[in-house]
């Protein structure tokens, strides 16, 4: 199926995910593609993370100021979530600080963290999920991590500075807390008020066990974002990438969500708990009034 060929029903959607990998003919077979689904929100913003999507009818910060205003945000939520967080067993091991960040994301802080899901239909849930306006096609994105961090490698020697810089870091500022093999931290939003390691540009791509609930319910992956905003609008303009894009027809949109849960996937089970619940009676009073 041709990339940006619409989708009108699940049984197509399946039938060009499959499409994909046949064509992208990944090494092994049980290397994971990547899916993200984006719906009618943020329809000139697709691809960019929360912190990356200007305001309403404003244009967007510079990423310096943008990092800055991230760095802020992280910090009050440090200071104010160590009691609320227990109950979500992110510990104090060498993920701790990229487990507050997760949480800080999937709790709705504005981020640089672009989550991805390992499941495909679980994708095309949080594309189509809102009726709120028709006149948008939805978008499943289909990436492969794989392809990316090679790709990554090899446009620039990027990764090396970063280890650079973070090793002279740890050596100028020696602590039990830092260590000079966990250089991914400098994507982490700087806690202390110093510009001696800047957000590269970038992104990263990451790869942690599921330390929530609600991430391993949802088959959550993370890239952090540098601060290159539109990295992956860019990476869609290449002649040979495996970044693809599914459409989903405005006008099927109802009706795949129907076909969804009959396949089982509903808010209730991206969502674990009462919230979840709460979520899909909305949904389905909202199909009833119509």
């Amino acid at each position: 199926m041709e990339n940006g060929e619409k989708i009108h029903d699940l049984g197509d959607f399946l039938k060009a995910v499959a499409s994909i990998r046949k064509d992208w003919k990944p090494d092994e077979a049980w290397e994971e593609l990547w899916f993200r689904g984006e719906g009618h929100i943020h329809p000139g913003t697709r691809l960019r993370p929360a912190l990356y999507r200007p305001a309403s009818n404003k244009s967007l910060k510079l990423p310096m100021d943008l990092i800055d205003i991230e760095e802020d945000l992280y910090q009050h939520f440090q200071h104010n979530s160590t009691e609320l967080a227990k109950a979500e067993a992110v510990g104090e091991d060498d993920d701790g600080k990229w487990g507050s960040y997760f949480l800080m994301q999937h709790y709705g802080g504005p981020t640089r963290l672009l989550d991805w899901s390992d499941g495909a239909l679980i994708a095309l849930h949080f594309a189509i999920k809102d009726e709120q306006d028709t006149s948008y096609d939805r978008f499943v994105y289909v990436l492969d991590p794989y392809w990316l961090m090679e790709y990554l490698k090899a446009e620039s020697d990027n990764y090396v500075h970063i280890r650079e810089n973070w090793t002279k870091y740890c050596q100028k500022h020696p602590s039990s807390s830092i260590d000079e093999e966990d250089w991914d931290q400098i994507y982490i939003p700087n806690e202390e008020d110093d510009n001696e390691l800047p957000i590269p540009k970038l992104p990263l791509v990451l790869e942690f066990g599921h330390f929530a609930r609600r991430i391993s319910a949802q088959r959550s992956r993370f890239i952090v974002m540098g601060s290159a905003p539109d990295f992956f609008n860019e990476l869609l303009k290449q002649e040979e990438k495996r970044l693809k894009s599914i459409v989903i027809d405005k006008d099927s949109v109802a009706s795949m969500r129907v076909q969804l849960r009959d396949a089982g996937i509903t808010e209730s089970v991206i969502y674990p708990n009462l919230d979840g619940l709460g979520r899909e009676l909305k949904q389905l009073w909202a199909e009833r009034l119509k």
